[in-house]
């Protein structure tokens, strides 16, 4: 297999080599500036003499005992509430369990007393009332309208009444504005 490769071609791969020599040799100068550069800081951090006031290094010390005192005491204070607390129910679980049954007959007793003070005829009189005061109220107006109703109906049967015994008494009534028939013998 053959390529041909003209002009422009040649002249762009000899481009691209010099390119990558380039990238090499500007590799190798910056490790060898590196490593320098390292050797440089180490020595003059070895020659260099730091120089800080014992007062800084106690402040810092002491700054560093306060905040690891105050977190310590913290803590216990937290511990120590929190058994308190936890001690605290176990008592007054405790002291509940040890009075319940006390508490729990003189309860009973007293509820036993009070029901056998109860008048039962006394308190069925009021329920009854009680009762009836409920239902009244509830129908009051239902019962109003049956009763309208009813003297309604009772009039109209009173007027078919007076009617039949005028037919049958021969007494002409037509002054109610109602009706009237006659029975007539055949």
């Amino acid at each position: 297999m053959r390529y041909n490769i003209d002009g422009t071609g040649a002249l762009g791969i000899v481009i691209g080599i010099i390119g990558i020599g380039y990238g090499i040799y500007q590799g190798y100068k910056s490790s060898e500036t590196a490593k320098k550069l390292d050797m440089t800081i180490e020595d003059l951090a070895k020659k260099t003499p730091v120089d800080i006031q014992q007062s800084v290094v106690d402040r810092a010390t002491e700054r560093a005992i306060e905040r690891e005192v105050r977190i310590a005491v913290n803590d216990t204070a937290k511990a120590v509430r929190s058994d308190a607390q936890d001690e605290i129910k176990r008592e007054v679980g405790k002291a509940v369990n040890a009075v319940y049954e006390d508490l729990s007959k003189d309860v009973v007793d007293r509820i036993s007393e009070q029901v056998a003070k109860i008048d039962e005829y006394a308190l069925k009189e009021k329920i009854t009332k009680e009762a009836e005061k409920m239902i009244l109220k509830k129908f009051d107006g239902e019962l109003d309208g049956v009763l309208g109703l009813f003297q309604h109906n009772l009039r109209t049967v009173s007027k078919i009444h007076d009617n039949i015994e005028s037919a049958l008494t021969g007494r002409k009534d037509d002054d109610d504005g109602g009706f009237s028939f006659k029975l007539v013998r055949g």
